[in-house]
């Protein structure tokens, strides 16, 4: 796993190095300050992504004692329900009927690409067409945010290759690092996708009463959908729908009042020593 994590950190160092030493001030993608315009043609907008993505890399280097604590929470709790997990999947199974079958047919649609990412799609369009900004934004951010809690999720999956309840083979098998797409139960991509979703849409309308509790609710019934269906156990949910939530969370955040900081990434080489300076203002 770290040798995978490391791999996607060089290729977003990547980005930083391929420009030139000597650029000026905003001739780095990675260089700039100022207001994200959120619209999908807006270099700002694209800017700020790679800015998150980086940022999300290098997080813990920056963590407080509370986020620390955060971390400890969701290690914590998927351990915890690790231990469980068999006694749990037993339960869910045991109370299983049609009706929960019938209620998770529908719930897990809303953690469902095919389905999700076009509704933003829609919903982007609508904004734009209704000069909506909040709506132009939400949906980018929810965009972004479900694209790097997917990139985690398929790293943590092939790193793992945990055995799916429906498959047999008990709640323990782990195959270990392969690019096979089998026995892909840790973490559950739909419960990312659902609440890094709802987590960007509850906070940027949490004006709006009823919109944060039924973003929160969908989501939870996408978790609980994926235990009902075999699909996944429950430490798989829990890790998933708590990364999901932090990372829409952290987005929102850096992106408060439609600004952003600066991030400066510049390669430095003077005949005998090569490195890469990274300097962050937030």
């Amino acid at each position: 796993m770290k040798r995978i994590l490391g791999l996607i950190i060089a290729v977003l160092l990547s980005i930083g190095a391929s420009v030139p030493a000597y650029a000026e001030e905003g001739d780095n993608p990675l260089e700039w300050r100022g207001t994200v315009e959120y619209r999908i043609d807006s270099k700002s907008y694209w800017r700020s992504g790679v800015s998150d993505g980086l940022n999300l890399v290098t997080a813990p280097a920056r963590w407080d004692e509370g986020d620390w604590v955060k971390a400890g929470f969701v290690l914590g709790g998927t351990a915890l329900l690790y231990t469980f997990d068999d006694r749990l999947m037993t339960w869910v199974q045991n109370n299983r009927s049609q009706a929960s079958n019938d209620v998770a047919d529908i719930a897990k649609q809303f953690g469902n690409e095919v389905f999700v990412l076009p509704g933003l799609a829609l919903l982007y369009g609508y904004g734009y067409m209704t000069d909506d900004n909040r709506m132009r934004k939400t949906t980018l951010l929810g965009f972004e945010s479900w694209f790097y809690s997917s990139l985690l999720t398929t790293v943590v999956k092939q790193s793992f290759h945990r055995n799916r309840p429906k498959e047999g083979g008990g709640y323990d098998q782990w195959g270990g690092p392969s690019l096979s797409a089998d026995h892909i139960s840790f973490p559950s991509g739909h419960a990312s996708t659902a609440w890094s979703i709802a987590t960007v849409i509850a906070t940027q309308y949490d004006d709006i009463w009823f919109i944060p509790p039924a973003a929160y609710t969908a989501a939870t019934m996408v978790s609980l959908a994926r235990m009902n269906d075999a699909e996944h156990w429950a430490s798989d949910v829990f890790f998933s729908s708590a990364t999901g939530y932090f990372i829409g969370k952290a987005l929102t955040k850096w992106h408060k009042d439609n600004a952003y900081g600066r991030l400066t990434l510049l390669p430095f080489y003077d005949g005998q020593t090569a490195a890469l300076y990274l300097d962050m203002t937030f």
